[in-house]
Parts: C-alpha cells; structure tokens; sequence
C-alpha cells in the first residue's frame, strides 16, 4: 500500500504526508496552488497495490500474456522513487492483462478505481472492475482523452501528470459480487483487448486503487 496520504506538490510530482500534516495541493498540469486538501479517511482495497511482485494466492497472480521476465519494476514513478513497474504485452495475438483477484467487492455498490499510466511503447491502456462487468479505455497523450467503454456505464477521468504520467479512473456500480481488478496495459488498435503485442513496448503503471466511492 502506498505509505500515507497523497498530493501534488510544488514541482508537480506525488508527495505523501503522515498523519495529522497539512497537504498543500496544487494542479498536476498548470502547478496552480489548491489550498490546503482535507479529505476523509479510505482504505485502499488492493493488497499489495505498491508491489506487483507479489503474484502468489491472489494478489497480482492473473497474468495473461504478459512478459514477465527480466527487469520490469524500479521505473520513475509521479512522486520520482524508483517504484513504478513496465506492463509489457508478450507477442501472442490473444487478450493481454494483469489482475488482482485478492479483493472481494460486493454487488450493488459504487467502486472507484484508479491507475498511474504512462506511454512507452503503446499509449491506450485501460481498467477494468467487478469481473470485466464495466472497462474503460484512456489514451495516454497530449491532455489525455476517454476511449470507448465496455459494459455497464461508468464515468471515467484523466489527468496529465508531471513527466508524461496521466492519472485515470473509472467509477461504476457492481452487478454482483466480484473478485477482481484487471489492467489490459495495452490495446493494439485502441478499441480491441485482442492484438498481437510488439517486443519490448508497453506501458508504465504505478498507484493502483480500488475503494468503494460512497465511504469516505
């Protein structure tokens, strides 16, 4: 989990507080200060939302075409530690993702849940809650853009970050009761989860979050 609350500093990169210290927010694009942020107290759902490594019983252990060998974590994060991971599709023509299956949502309830992206190679990833039920495609260049939508409806955000990091969410009510968290870290033509991946391209992630939107 990542240590603390977070907030945009000054220089436009992700800086943490402890407990009971004053956040100073400012605007990730413009660095416009935005005053003192107060928020309530949330619990990220994820486990192991900082440490991709992690694949064992739940966790990250949904890996579906997905290049893990050799080095793929200790990339610049927003907050610039060496904590972010590469997402990199293998060269099957087949789906490509990674999930957390370690989180039980329930059904009928409002679930927000945000990703760090960053192009290297491909530049649309996108997220998926509650069993593949709502997914969310984000483009990931210039201001940042939605793509298209899959499932029920949601709403959807991005917001460009310092060094080419955009921030992107999806808020959606559940169906049913649901286990899991997946990033397709790449789409291939930016609409189709089905492509044949590129060696060596792919995606920057860091700060997964899941939690329900109504506490807090």
């Amino acid at each position: 989990p990542t240590p603390g609350a977070s907030f945009v500093g000054s220089n436009g990169l992700v800086q943490y507080a402890g407990t009971n210290i004053p956040r100073f927010d400012h605007d990730p694009a413009t660095l416009a200060p935005r005053g003192l942020l107060i928020e309530g107290s949330v619990t990220n759902l994820l486990m192991y939302s900082g440490d991709w490594t992690q694949s064992g019983a739940g966790f990250w252990s949904g890996r579906t075409n997905m290049n893990t060998g050799g080095t793929w974590t200790g990339f610049t994060a927003p907050g610039n530690s060496a904590s972010a991971i590469k997402l990199i599709p293998d060269t099957a023509n087949a789906r490509h993702s990674i999930e957390n299956n370690s989180t039980q949502m329930n059904g009928a309830t409002v679930y927000t849940a945000s990703m760090f992206f960053k192009a290297d190679g491909y530049s649309v990833a996108s997220i998926v809650i509650a069993g593949g039920q709502t997914r969310r495609n984000f483009t990931l260049s210039g201001a940042g853009s939605l793509g298209s939508q899959f499932g029920i409806t949601n709403t959807a955000t991005i917001t460009p970050y310092a060094n080419g990091w955009y921030r992107c969410s999806i808020t959606g009510t559940t169906t049913a009761a649901a286990w899991s968290f997946v990033i397709n870290p790449a789409l291939g033509n930016g609409t189709s989860v089905i492509y044949a991946g590129t060696a060596g391209s792919g995606i920057f992630a860091w700060g997964a979050d899941l939690r329900p939107t109504n506490i807090g």
